[in-house]
């Protein structure tokens, strides 16, 4: 049916200080339970540990598009980064407020809102506690209480993930098995959030699209009965199959999202394909291969280096 496009979060700041976020996203295994809490922390000037983020659950979350291709960090990350703001900027209007300072002249750290060059500052528990009606101070004229706020993101273009992606193969003439020597990928998703998860991505889709070049193939007999299904049969690589991957990355910030955040979950997978594939033509240089499709196993290899065309 209709997919609508756009994500939302929800940011709440709790009398305690710390801060719930409720986002339209679900977690696929790509660390969006830690990302998001960076892209609040860092807007409420929050630890990481003090943010709790809350997917795939109906009751609690709001409404969005949900997890699909590569954008969890622009649409949840915008979403929650423009949810985070608001919350942000009433803490600091209070904060002004009692400390009698501009809210220009405030900055957001360790849990505190601190008055820039001087040693004047508030928790922000203690914000907290006031914008809840948990302390003698009145909110400031025009505030409502509580500490939250719901907004929704679509970003006005699609964002790009470009990478570019090398691989160095060798294969044996005598068991036509391919292994895979070195790989390198170069790889911009604009502003990480978390590099650790950035690479981590990156490596399981350059394993995925490797996988799908050298052994992964649905096979069905006479009787259009399936060959393969299980993974006893369906064959997946593994850690022994795939070298050190060698990954080098570049953040230039995109301009058209909040936060300059770019997709990463398909800049692994996608150049991965063509660039084994291509390493293995030029292997096979001088056999004049044409290879047309994958998977590439070794009996097609053999048949190649035996002098059958493909």
């Amino acid at each position: 049916r209709s997919v609508p496009g756009f994500d939302s979060a929800h940011v709440e700041v709790q009398p305690n200080g710390r801060a719930v976020v409720s986002v339209s996203q679900a977690t696929q295994g790509q660390g969006h339970l830690t990302a998001f809490a960076q892209v609040a922390a860092e807007q409420l000037g929050l630890d990481v540990e003090d943010v709790t983020v809350i997917e795939g659950d109906t009751d609690q979350c709001p409404y969005g598009s949900g997890t699909f291709a590569s954008r969890g960090a622009v649409l949840g990350g915008g979403a929650v980064m423009r949810a985070s703001t608001i919350v942000r900027d009433k803490i600091a209007r209070i904060a002004a407020d009692v400390m009698e300072v501009g809210v220009e002249d405030l900055e957001f750290s360790a849990g505190r809102v601190h008055v820039a060059g001087s040693d004047l500052s508030l928790s922000i528990r203690e914000i907290a506690t006031m914008a809840y009606a948990r302390h003698d101070r009145a909110l400031p004229k025009g505030e409502s209480f509580g500490l939250e706020a719901t907004d929704f993101y679509d970003p006005p273009l699609s964002t790009i993930t470009n990478a570019t992606h090398i691989a160095q193969v060798a294969i044996d003439p005598v068991t036509g098995l391919t292994e895979i020597e070195r790989y390198v990928v170069v790889h911009d998703c604009g502003r990480m959030i978390n590099p650790l998860i950035v690479e981590g991505q990156i490596h399981g889709g350059i394993v995925q699209g490797t996988s799908s070049v050298l052994s992964e193939a649905l096979v069905y007999d006479d009787q259009g009965q399936a060959m393969t299904a299980s993974l006893l049969d369906y064959l997946l690589s593994t850690s022994m199959d795939i070298p050190d991957i060698e990954v080098h990355h570049e953040e230039s910030w995109s301009p058209d999202t909040e936060g300059g955040f770019k997709g990463v979950g398909e800049g692994g997978v996608i150049g991965a394909l063509p660039a084994v594939i291509n390493a293995i033509t030029d292997a096979l240089h001088g056999y004049g291969a044409r290879i047309t499709r994958i998977p590439v196993r070794p009996d097609m290899l053999m048949s190649i280096l035996e002098g059958k065309t493909e």
